[in-house]
């Protein structure tokens, strides 16, 4: 019998946890969005059942017709192409510096869904919510179809085509091999080793040519640090999978930072308690981030104090303590002495405590710990980054946790001290010619580095951007690139990691890919950028080119990258690295302000993907823009509300954003993502958020906080597009979780009995009973289901105004939810999908059967005999079916249409849908199985959400197999379904939380 344990009250919004009149009022409510008005119909939707009758109506807003498909059959079939049959092809993705692998899935000669590649040792088969959408980039009407010559300082363009525009750039690249002038190529962070040299020919034509690389959100930071702190600039492979406690000071590695999919696997699998292990993870941090809410332990800092909390925890592991081998350095000694535990707890309000176990249990595990530092362009970085190194260096992660030898990042490739020096040449007008590529920086850059009015002195810009973005709008010619799936490329994210990106479809506008354009103008005699490409692979790499492209990848240092234990001695910590420290300020009550990359935003260059837009932000889940996060003792203290706007005033830039209430946050802290406020991108970014990049500040290199601010109440209010507060908690146990003490005590700690008789008779299955494990110690919230089954069941994004009457449109969700006070509540994600009930209250209510039980056990929906009642949406406890209030799909826009699955129907409006356990995928391999005479084998069927997983929290497969995975987790000690009592028996089983406290 499991140890019954007090449960802690759990809620979703400060809202819910304070019961105000507000939340009363809508609690009491049977819709969310009561159904009295339709914005199609004039009158309201009873009336107009009384005066019709409840057939005519049901039938007028049931049957719409499905749109008309025309299939146009091959006169010449391709070989490579059996129509209805997928195709895959190996390739790298190009959303970011990540460089994942992925297999895009093609149909007819469209891709229409991208998976991780499993043979990739970075992402090993997962694909983060970015690379998802990735695909809706492609088919995004909104860029740039052909070539466009600009009218600098006017923002218009008129069409143009390649032969006229090459002719002008030759032109003037011949002008410039004499002129003296500087030829200068202005990239993004870039992880292609071919591109690079491709960049390097190109720019040696010229007397003074150069390439420099600039990533906003790159965290160039780490290897400067270690340029300080050993001498070599390097950024380190983090390998969490062997760590037992994470220590991080900012670092938003699960959400941001680096490599997230990289790190996620690691950390996921130092994090399985049934096999014994579970990674401690403690967050000091002032930007409350997707890690921060998976924090066991978690301190809340006011923006910039994260160093010296850093050189607390130095002292007092090396001077006070003496304990590691730096302790008898009288340089480091004298360094760290001014900041003692207790003078940085009182000039900064953390507390003590937290500082000194976090000590103990980094020697406890010394070897066998990361210490991690770096919010986003965070101030003191590069010292905060040796501080973080020196911690590293005396508990000997360094050489075993942290890999500087073996495999290395390359994915730091971001140099500001270069982009600042090409900025004082573009001041003093020697540079003659721009060209620039994977960057927006009239945007993205802090206003006093003057990068702007620098531009103006450059006689000859070129842009390469797909939209039309501030940058190519200041540009001579747009030279529009292409998607990273129509061209050509390869990537190396880590030393000794190799991997080629294909195109997967010829490009879809008069476009040319960036590699082709710079052959074009000159940078090599190779006819084509895949020659190029395919020469260099074919002199360098040792595995031939056809199985490279089979594969996707080349590990040249598997053995080694795999092998557990030290990859090389530790380093000798530099104690010049400490050298000019700042002084710890006096306590003060000042508020100031983080800037921080969302999730979904990044650094704003996909803000044109409604799948991105509309994917609820982890922490918030807010849609649609961005607001300013506050605590709720600051708005307690300013008297503001939920959506109320108010000023933001630095020294040097003021504008108005909407507050969200933020729990976790520091009381003198706010914060707001960048990314949003761009004009003219795209019709769907139109009007999206507020842009904040000219809130940066600068101190040597960007720093995104610290900025003093005034807040002042403007008397405004609008709301904000929040999904967390649709479904409340209501009180009921949908949680189970316990402590890792309790854990190993008994594994079934917390995890509430689920025994329950029935009424109803026992559903017979002569075959496999589908179901799902969904693992809540593994499930970080990161989003990468949600979009996933976007893209690949065909669900349409509803926009900002659907999702504030409770309409989006999402099969599964991530509902997020807290404990405790809410100064510093613990949190804790659970993925909902459809339950697929036994006794499904949804079936029993449907008056023509739209909803049925099958013979494999889902709740299966015929769209064709759905009438839209909404008696099952009303009827369902976990509120995860959702009505198409309007026929979305026919508002999608020529290409978009392209992406769609041609597995998967295409609804109408005023149907109910939900979740299908992915229904089209259990139907192919069925189908080859039987084709094979075979039964379908565990693993065979994977769910869309549990392919993108990074953290492997879902499994799927048949429950009457008792050799399944999905099976054997279903009898856990763990295991739990959620609202057991009310007898629904899910084929959905939650596994316990446990935390490390």
């Amino acid at each position: 019998m499991n140890t019954p344990i007090p449960l802690p009250q759990y809620w979703g919004s400060l809202e819910e946890l304070a019961e105000n009149s507000a939340y009363a009022e809508r609690h009491e409510q049977e819709f969310f969005t009561p159904p009295l008005k339709d914005d199609v119909l004039p009158m309201e939707r009873r009336d107009f059942l009384k005066l019709m009758g409840a057939a005519t109506a049901l039938s007028a807003i049931g049957c719409t017709r499905r749109p008309v498909e025309k299939i146009m059959p091959y006169v010449n079939k391709p070989e490579e192409i059996t129509p209805g049959v997928a195709t895959w092809y190996a390739s790298t993705c190009g959303e970011c510096p990540s460089a994942c692998g992925i297999l895009a899935k093609v149909r007819e000669g469209r891709p229409i869904k991208l998976e991780g590649n499993d043979l990739h040792p970075l992402n090993q088969g997962s694909l983060c919510a970015r690379g998802q959408a990735s695909l809706l980039n492609l088919y995004d009407p909104d860029r740039i179809q052909q070539p466009l010559i600009a009218a600098r300082g006017k923002g218009t363009t008129e069409t143009s085509d390649w032969a006229t525009v090459d002719g002008a750039i030759r032109g003037v690249l011949a002008k410039m091999k004499t002129s003296g002038r500087k030829v200068v190529v202005l990239t993004g962070a870039i992880t292609s080793p071919s591109t690079k040299a491709l960049i390097n020919d190109f720019v040696k034509q010229f007397p003074s040519g150069q390439h420099v690389s600039f990533d906003a959100t790159v965290p160039e930071e780490v290897a400067l640090g270690q340029e300080r702190s050993h001498g070599t600039y390097v950024t380190p492979r983090y390998r969490f999978d062997q760590a037992r406690l994470v220590v991080t000071f900012g670092a938003d590695f699960l959400g941001t930072w680096l490599s997230p999919l990289e790190f996620v696997k690691g950390f996921s699998k130092a994090r399985r308690v049934d096999e014994g292990k579970c990674v401690r993870l403690i967050c000091f941090e002032s930007t409350l981030s997707l890690t921060g809410t998976n924090a066991d332990q978690y301190t809340s800092l006011k923006a910039g104090d994260e160093l010296f909390v850093a050189l607390a925890l130095a002292h007092e592991l090396i001077v006070k303590r003496g304990l590691t081998s730096y302790a008898g350095s009288s340089s480091i000694i004298s360094a760290l002495q001014p900041y003692s535990v207790t003078t940085v707890a009182k000039q900064t309000g953390v507390d003590a405590d937290a500082i000194r176990k976090t000590a103990d249990h980094l020697w406890k595990v010394r070897g066998q710990g990361i210490v991690l530092a770096g919010a986003t362009k965070a101030k003191h970085a590069v010292a905060l980054q040796s501080v973080v190194d020196l911690l590293n260096a005396s508990l000997e992660n360094d050489g075993q946790t942290i890999d500087t030898s073996v495999a290395p990042s390359t994915q730091a490739t971001s140099s500001f001290r270069d982009l600042t020096a090409l900025v004082a040449e573009m001041r003093a007008g020697t540079v003659g010619a721009l060209f620039i590529d994977k960057s927006d920086p009239v945007f993205t850059l802090p206003p006093a580095l003057g990068f702007t009015d620098a531009l103006v002195n450059v006689p000859f810009v070129v842009s390469l951007s797909d939209h039309l973005n501030a940058t190519a709008r200041a540009s001579n010619y747009i030279c529009p690139d292409t998607h990273f799936l129509e061209s050509w490329n390869d990537a190396s994210p880590q030393a000794g990691l190799m991997s080629l990106a294909q195109p997967v479809i010829a490009p879809l506008w008069n476009n040319r890919s960036f590699q082709d354009l710079l052959i074009a103008w000159g940078a090599s005699t190779e006819k084509s950028w895949y020659d190029y490409l395919r020469r260099r692979w074919t002199s360098e790499v040792t595995l031939k080119w056809e199985d490279a492209l089979e594969k996707g990848v080349v590990d040249l240092v598997g053995e080694e990258r795999n092998r557990r234990g030290r990859t090389a001695a530790p380093r000798i910590f530099n104690a010049d690295a400490l050298t000019n420290l700042p002084a710890l300020r006096a306590a003060n009550d000042d508020v100031v302000l983080t800037l921080y990359p969302s999730l979904t935003m990044a650094d704003g260059r996909s803000l044109n993907n409604p799948w991105l837009l509309e994917l609820p932000d982890p922490v918030s889940k807010i849609t649609w823009e961005n607001y300013l996060s506050v605590s709720p003792a600051y708005a307690q203290a300013l008297g503001v509300a939920e959506g109320e706007i108010v000023e933001v005033t630095s020294d040097a830039f003021t504008t108005e954003l909407p507050v969200h209430i933020q729990p976790k946050l520091h009381s003198h802290t706010v914060m707001v993502a960048v990314g949003c406020g761009q004009k003219d991108i795209g019709r769907v970014a139109e009007g999206v958020g507020v842009n904040v990049y000219p809130y940066q500040t600068m101190n040597g290199l960007p720093v995104w906080m610290g900025e003093k601010v005034a807040i002042v109440r403007t008397g405004k209010h609008t709301e904000l597009a929040c999904t967390q507060g649709h479904h409340d908690v209501a009180g009921r146990p949908i949680i189970a979780e316990a402590t890792w003490t309790e854990f190993q005590k008994n594994p079934g700690s917390g995890v509430p009995e689920d025994h329950h008789p029935s009424l109803w008779p026992t559903h017979e299955y002569k075959g496999p009973r589908w179901g799902m494990a969904i693992d809540l110690n593994a499930c970080i919230g990161c989003g990468a289901c949600v979009a996933a089954c976007q893209a690949e069941n065909n669900i349409p994004p509803v926009g900002k105004a659907q999702v504030l009457k409770g309409r989006e449109m999402h099969w599964i969700r991530i509902d997020r939810y807290y404990s405790g006070a809410p100064e510093n509540p613990d949190v804790v994600h659970q993925p909902m999908v459809c339950q697929h009930c036994e006794n499904a209250p949804c079936e029993t209510v449907c008056p023509t059967l739209a909803t049925f039980h099958s013979d494999d056990g889902l709740n299966q929906m015929t769209y064709n005999r759905c009438v839209g009642t909404r008696y099952c949406a009303n009827n369902c406890p976990y509120k995860v079916r959702r009505f198409n209030f309007h026929n979305f799909t026919k508002w999608i826009q020529t290409p978009i249409d392209q992406a769609l699955n041609p597995d998967v129907t295409v609804r109408s409006r005023g149907v109910m849908e939900k979740c299908t356990f992915c229904i089209q995928r259990i139907r192919g391999a069925k189908d080859k199985a039987a084709i094979e005479k075979r039964d379908v084998a565990d693993g065979e069927i994977i769910t869309a959400c549990q392919q993108s997983c990074p953290a492997n929290a879902i499994v799927f497969g048949n429950l009457n197999d008792p050799e399944s995975r999905a099976a054997k987790l279903a009898q856990s000690k763990r295991g739990y379904h959620v609202l057991a009592e009310l007898n629904t028996r899910p084929a959905v089983t939650y596994l316990s939380k446990v935390r490390n406290t």
